[in-house]
């Protein structure tokens, strides 16, 4: 199949012949995996825990094995660095190269902007560190969960997704605390404005019905399966009286979240039969955290969480069978565990079910797995300097908003449409327009190159077809990449495809010859540049197929 078989079918909503999505395995569950740690089982770990993934990563893997591998991407690796000033002049606060997170407010509107943007190329260059570690993906995760956007404040969005990454293994139940009080989401959802004398329910709305329990179907006025509007309108009341603190503060005014005694409702909080009709008492600043206590006590909110991690790390249809050998065992050891994240990512990434080669290629990537696992797996370098990795990041970012996916910015309080929108789910990824920018992305940075400004991203396939343990091989080489840029082995009318876009007119054995000729004399460009350029003739066919766009 070609490219452009592989654009009409996706764009017409045909599945292409070739491309092969197996059906759930059903037959398996949470428990160990039994079968062969290889290099597509690797692959499949890896690149599901983070954004893409190399050769020499997946290769480490398999040496390592299963056990310890898994050690290391439930890692949690503290950033080297804050977001930083990359060339913003005008602010006397922050020179240029340090950082702002703690500094106040000076410069006026661009400033503030300058601020934004440093934020988000930071958190793009947190995804694109080259370790394993699934702290990233899991912070992705949580702010999908705990979805915010308009951030007008840098430094209230990267507390809260500090808050995020520090507690992404950590305890559900202590993570929910910490996000009733963060001054972002405090801003979000309004829950600044929630007064005795002026009641917001937003927040207490998204609590239950996105953050903790789910609202399950509708039984009659006002009452759904988990909660009722009345326990909307009572949890409201709890969380009255919390402001928040140090937006855009011109002096040593951190964000943080404060409770002003005098707003807050101090009467008992009446919560309906669905959660036993528990009183919450009058208690003060402490009072939301006995709320979320009475939250947890109900099993359906381990239930809840653990579907949104199927449906983020496995696959988006949950039926009666993985419900019952999947989600329930699951949900059991969260429970067990006291609500502690890490202990139930380590079961389900290590289990018969995940790594079962069916799970192979069922999810569509979202942008940022495509676009960043283009730069992980090609090992696309990136300029050193500190303004010049900024730009590309940025470029990145606003690349990842054009497929409809930026950071900090979701659609709405319940995150991006392919994490909850039945039936398609992931396939919202892929339309007629977000596919043929996917297209010209992949495109652009294996030819010419990617730029809105320089430095331009590009890939040098050398630096990755080098590592190989046959380049000179035709075939061999196919092989290897195959392996490495799609989750399932391709049809052998793919693979020749592929060989007719790299050879062109050569016969095998003039590419051996072609290549090992630059291989004895790498730096002479007169060599290198044809061998590159029919690797990037490859890289771009490789790129186009429509399995690439499987994960």
């Amino acid at each position: 199949m070609n490219r452009r078989q592989a654009i009409r079918a996706f764009t017409t909503g045909e599945s292409p012949k070739s491309v092969k999505i197996s059906p759930i395995a059903v037959n398996n569950g949470i428990e160990p995996f039994s079968g062969n740690f290889d290099y597509q089982t690797a692959r499949h770990l890896l690149t599901r825990c983070n954004f893409g993934a190399t050769n020499e990563q997946i290769l480490q893997a398999i040496e390592d094995g299963l056990e310890t591998t898994l050690d290391q991407i439930l890692t949690q690796i503290a950033p080297t660095t804050e977001p930083l000033n990359p060339s913003f002049e005008d602010d006397p606060n922050v020179p240029i190269g340090a950082s702002w997170v703690d500094q106040p407010f000076a410069g006026g509107v661009p400033a503030i902007l300058y601020r934004i943007s440093s934020l988000q190329s930071w958190t793009y260059e947190q995804m694109a560190a080259k370790n394993i570690s699934i702290q990233e993906k899991m912070t992705l995760f949580w702010h999908n969960h705990f979805a915010i956007h308009d951030i007008r404040d840098a430094r209230f969005g990267y507390k809260y997704i500090s808050s995020l990454r520090n507690n992404c293994l950590g305890n559900f139940k202590e993570l929910v605390k910490t996000i009733c009080v963060d001054p972002m989401m405090l801003v979000f959802l309004n829950g600044h404005e929630n007064s005795v004398t002026a009641p917001n329910e937003n927040f207490a709305r998204e609590l239950l019905e996105l953050f903790t329990i789910g609202k399950g179907d509708l039984i009659g006025p006002g009452d759904y399966t988990h909660y009722t509007e009345s326990d909307i309108s009572e949890m409201a009341r709890v969380m009255t009286g919390w402001r928040h603190q140090g937006r855009y503060a011109t002096d040593d005014t951190l964000p943080h979240a404060i409770f002003v005694a005098n707003r807050h409702d101090n009467g008992e909080k009446q919560l309906s039969d669905k959660f036993g009709n528990k009183i919450i008492l009058p208690g003060g600043e402490e009072e939301y955290r006995n709320l979320v206590d009475v939250i947890f006590q109900q099993e359906e909110v381990s239930k809840f969480i653990c579907r949104k991690f199927y449906q983020w790390f496995v696959n988006f249809e949950i039926n009666d069978a993985i419900e019952a050998n999947i989600i329930e065992p699951m949900a059991q050891l969260l429970r067990a565990e006291n609500y502690e994240i890490e202990p139930v990512m380590r079961v389900l990434l290590a289990s018969e079910h995940f790594l079962n080669e069916t799970m192979h290629g069922c999810q569509i990537k979202n942008p940022l797995d495509y676009i960043f696992g283009i730069h992980t797996t090609s090992e696309v370098e990136l300029v050193s300097d500190l303004t010049g990795q900024y730009q590309q990041f940025a470029f990145m970012s606003g690349y990842s908003n054009l497929l409809q996916m930026r950071y900090f910015d979701p659609p709405s309080v319940a995150g991006w449409k392919a994490y909850y929108q039945s039936p398609i789910f992931y396939q919202h990824w892929l339309n007629s327009v977000t596919l043929p920018l996917r297209i010209r992305y992949s495109s652009g940075i294996n030819n010419a190159g990617l730029s809105y400004f320089t430095p331009i991203l590009v890939v040098d396939p050398l630096i990755l077809v080098n590592k190989l343990e046959v380049p000179s091989e035709v075939n061999g080489m196919l092989d290897q990449l195959s392996r490495l840029f799609y989750p399932k082995p391709l049809l052998l009318g793919q693979l020749e495809f592929l060989k007719e876009q790299l050879l062109g007119d050569l016969e095998d054995f003039e590419w051996e010859t072609e290549y090992l000729e630059y291989a004895i004399d790498p730096t002479n460009e007169g060599l290198a540049d044809p061998v590159r350029k029919r690797l990037k003739n490859l890289f771009t066919a490789m790129m186009g197929l429509a399995e690439f766009q499987l994960m």
